[in-house]
């Protein structure tokens, strides 16, 4: 079965919740790595050639929506990458934030609410349907959200 990649987009002051999430998603979809630059880019290394070859290889690209990171310029260029790949982009809303605030341009693309156990469980459901996976049994979505 082929491996497939996640890309995680998110600010750097959120990336205790993306590593978090990249946890997660290792754990609850079989065969998947994620990618969160926060921990996955290598102490010397050009960092936006990181970022740029993790999105070509990526197969879905995620992007943490906050209040306050969808205010940020990385967050929308990680998007409009993602999209102009023709990569499923999907933005998950969590803290404060409701697919509803979302602006214009990830209003664009089918969103989530990860707010509770039942939002994540259904991400992850959706993300293992995409991938012709099965969730792992066992998984600890109140956890999770």
């Amino acid at each position: 079965m082929e491996r497939k990649k996640i890309f995680i987009s998110h600010v750097t002051a959120e990336a205790e919740i993306a590593v978090a999430l990249k946890g997660y998603l290792e754990v609850a979809i079989p065969d998947v790595t994620a990618f969160a630059s926060s921990t996955d880019i290598a102490l010397g290394s050009k960092w936006l050639t990181a970022i740029d070859d993790a999105l070509d290889q990526a197969s879905a690209v995620l992007v943490l929506c906050s209040s306050w990171s969808v205010q940020r310029r990385w967050i929308n260029f990680e998007t409009d990458a993602g999209w102009g790949q023709k990569k499923p982009v999907i933005p998950l809303c969590y803290g404060s934030m409701r697919t509803e605030d979302l602006p214009d341009l990830l209003q664009a693309l089918q969103a989530v609410n990860v707010h509770n156990a039942a939002d994540c469980e259904l991400l992850i459901q959706k993300l293992c349907t995409a991938f012709g996976r099965e969730p792992r049994t066992g998984t600890d979505y109140s956890e999770m959200a």
